[in-house]
């Protein structure tokens, strides 16, 4: 098989990419099991693996984002399954590790990836990548104008920049009580605590800044995932009584993830 792209950077780096493209903390209970990419030689591309799936996202990682980069001038397509590719990169011994996409370049479809870290090498074949539609932009939230979400042809007036380490808390705030969905409340200029259950309930200011109307909306399991995945500087933009788009840019990647309400 012909050696598509090859990547390489810290184990660490590279389980954070796979954790935040299947939005799973515990590799036995993936969120999403399969993820899919489009990787060219100016870097990586990940977007939603199941049509009608929520939340869809597109995460894109620049040939910066890892130590060293090496990829084709078309793109080539991969499915990785979510728990394998976890296990296998927390058990790999050494420092930087190499990943290579294996397949026929004349297709363009990878059908083995090989991992290789100090004396250690594992070559996982074969790949899924046939669930991969050719159509790459299927699900994939393109709804942003100059960074902005845009629902209906207006963009998202409400905006709160938070953490996703604050998103954290208000999940875990709203397991806690019982809540069964995730509250985004905007109110009097603050993001807010305001979680429910049958015998509690929490209240409270949370750290974020924020711009734009007041809301009340709430979402699925998907946010949930959200906030169990990323950390550091996050933008929620916020359509009141509509959807939410989780954003988080960084030098070397950009990360949208898109939800509806839960009704």
């Amino acid at each position: 098989m012909d050696r598509l792209a090859t990547l390489r950077g810290p184990p660490e780096r590279l389980r954070r990419l796979v954790r935040e493209t299947t939005l799973t903390t515990d590799a036995d209970d993936p969120f999403y099991p399969l993820v899919r990419l489009s990787v060219t030689g100016a870097g990586l591309e990940a977007a939603t693996p199941t049509g009608g799936a929520e939340p869809t996202f597109c995460a894109r990682y620049d040939a910066a984002f890892f130590d060293s980069f090496a990829g084709p001038d078309e793109p080539c397509l991969a499915a990785l399954g979510t728990g394998a590719t976890l296990r296998w990169l927390d058990w790999v011994d050494g420092g930087d590790l190499a990943v290579a996409l294996l397949g026929d370049a004349d297709e363009g479809i990878a059908r083995a990836i090989r991992l290789e870290g100090g004396d250690d090498s594992v070559e996982i074949s074969p790949l899924p990548s046939d669930t991969v539609d050719p159509d790459f932009s299927t699900g994939r939230p393109d709804a942003f104008e100059d960074g902005r979400f845009v629902y209906e042809g207006t963009a998202a007036p409400t905006r709160v920049e938070t953490t996703g380490e604050t998103l954290e808390r208000l999940v875990d705030a709203t397991d806690i009580v019982g809540d069964e969905t995730v509250p985004v409340v905007v109110a009097d200029g603050e993001f807010r605590l305001s979680v429910v259950g049958d015998l509690m309930r929490g209240d409270g200011a949370l750290p974020g800044t924020v711009e734009g109307p007041d809301c009340e909306n709430r979402y699925g399991d998907g946010l949930a995932a959200i906030a169990r995945t990323l950390t550091g500087p996050v933008t929620l933009q916020v359509v009141p009584g509509g959807p939410l788009a989780v954003v988080q840019d960084t030098d070397d990647a950009s990360r949208r993830y898109v939800l509806s309400q839960s009704m």
